[in-house]
């Protein structure tokens, strides 16, 4: 029984996410598009609010988008936010509040995204906190 539960948990995964073909039948081999809405500065200071709006599209559907706020002084992920996507467009909205007990430091926002055919995309912001 046992492996009859892992036979069909396999053959799901497996068969969840597919290659698709582009528009007019060709193979589609662009990754999708990151718009970044915010932030649009990056500067900031003590206890300032690092707001994130990011749209991911593609042609013919995302499969994952990613979104990380690393902060490079000390070698620690402040955000890690990932979603397992089938539509055309996802959009991630969220916020940071950076800490009021440091000095300067360099934070990266990283930002990923693929579609079903494993075309990827990916862009990376450098903020600093003064």
């Amino acid at each position: 029984m046992r492996k009859t539960w892992i036979s069909i948990i396999t053959l799901i995964s497996l068969s969840s996410c597919e290659k698709i073909k582009g528009v007019e039948g060709r193979e589609d081999i662009e990754g999708p598009n990151i718009t970044i809405f915010q932030p649009q500065v990056e500067s900031f200071r003590s206890n300032d609010t690092l707001k994130i709006e990011v749209l991911f599209s593609d042609n013919n559907g995302l499969h994952d988008v990613y979104i990380g706020l690393n902060d490079m002084t000390v070698g620690l992920k402040r955000i890690h936010w990932s979603l397992h996507e089938h539509g055309l467009n996802a959009k991630i909205d969220t916020f940071y509040v950076f800490p009021s007990d440091t000095g300067s430091k360099e934070y990266v926002l990283q930002i990923e995204s693929s579609d079903h055919n494993n075309n990827r995309c990916s862009t990376r912001k450098p903020l600093f906190l003064n």
